[in-house]
């Protein structure tokens, strides 16, 4: 199977294609996702379309909803950049590598752009050891936190 579906996933995308491979009427061929062509500086902090998604999947659930899920994903992200300098601070660069990745994966799932965007390149550089450049973008990470957390408690509470 050559095809694929990207990280962030694309939640609505992901459950037409299992209701239409349940139903016979899927094409693998047919369904890979391009990669998007905009540069970092042209990326909105926030992904409103991953916003609406997670609001569609999570309406009529028996959850807290898309408030208690952004509630939850700022404090997990709070928590993992107090563990990022931590693994700073003790020059663990494969700590700060498996953390930044996790960042960058509940990031893209939120739609949390900036934050998805500066976790990847922090775990490409604790990847090669480069601990130095990690330290230099910690400060950025609390911009980012900050920002995003204003854009999607914005995003929840004008639905």
């Amino acid at each position: 199977m050559d095809d694929f579906i990207t990280k962030p996933v694309d939640w609505l995308h992901l459950i037409d294609m299992i209701q239409r491979l349940k139903s016979g009427s899927f094409s693998w061929a047919s369904n890979s996702e391009p990669k998007s062509s905009r540069g970092e500086s042209e990326q909105p902090v926030i992904d409103l379309r991953i916003v609406e998604q997670l609001r569609s999947l999570i309406e009529g659930s028996r959850s807290g909803g898309l408030d208690d899920l952004v509630s939850r994903f700022i404090d997990n992200a709070s928590q993992l950049i107090v563990d990022l300098r931590r693994s700073v601070d003790e020059n663990d660069s494969q700590a700060a590598s498996r953390i930044a990745h996790s960042l960058k994966g509940a990031s893209g799932a939120m739609g949390a752009n900036r934050l998805m965007t500066i976790a990847g390149k922090t775990e490409v550089d604790a990847c090669s050891g480069d601990i130095e450049a990690v330290r230099g973008r910690l400060d950025d990470y609390e911009t980012a936190l900050n920002d995003t957390a204003t854009a999607l408690t914005s995003a929840t509470t004008n639905k």
